[in-house]
């Protein structure tokens, strides 16, 4: 094989965006809760309320790390792959390791919280919320509800029907992988 074609091959391997990893997570409530831990690339559309009742509509980016039974790390990226904030969720503790706006003013804090409680109620984790969760199947995907949110789960597609805070946020994983060993580090409340 030529120099040139050999050059020309990495060039182009290079250039290619990577392959589109999915595994998609299981959908009857037993398979549900066998898997152990999750990594993935997403795309989020949130809809939510604004000042003087006009909707706003955003898409963003975000990485999520799950590992069961209580731990998640969600870092949300804006424009350019800038850090909007970045959560770790430990049990019952929320942290905020970055965020763009103050994380301890109360509305910021409300939202960060509520969005923890999404992320513990569509990836069956323990934490802060004392609500009682249902899962159940509805034809291809399941539906947890408990008394704040409806959520609904395909293998790489998530809905979030928040009522308490009435926004609508629709997920879609580019990249989701389960059964990764993460470093305890990840979900430590300090840790970049």
């Amino acid at each position: 094989m030529a120099k040139s074609t050999i050059v020309l091959f990495f060039l182009l391997a290079a250039c290619h965006p990577p392959a589109r990893v999915i595994q998609p997570l299981p959908l009857d409530e037993a398979a549900w809760t066998s898997w152990k831990t999750l990594q993935a690339e997403q795309r989020v559309q949130l809809d939510a309320p604004r000042a003087g009742g006009k909707r706003e509509r955003r898409t963003l980016r975000a990485v999520i790390a799950v590992e069961r039974p209580d731990k998640f790390r969600l870092r949300a990226l804006g424009p350019g792959g800038i850090t909007l904030f970045d959560l770790v969720g430990n049990g019952a503790q929320l942290s905020v390791v970055e965020s763009l706006r103050d994380p301890n003013a109360p509305s910021l804090r409300a939202i960060l919280e509520s969005l923890a409680g999404d992320v513990q109620a569509a990836y069956g984790l323990s934490g802060k919320s004392t609500n009682v969760r249902s899962v159940s199947r509805a034809g291809d995907h399941l539906v947890v509800r408990d008394a704040e949110r409806e959520v609904r789960i395909w293998p790489a597609h998530l809905e979030i029907d928040n009522r308490a805070r009435d926004y609508h946020v629709v997920i879609d994983s580019s990249q989701q992988v389960l059964g990764l060993d993460f470093d305890s580090e990840l979900f430590a409340a300090g840790s970049r």
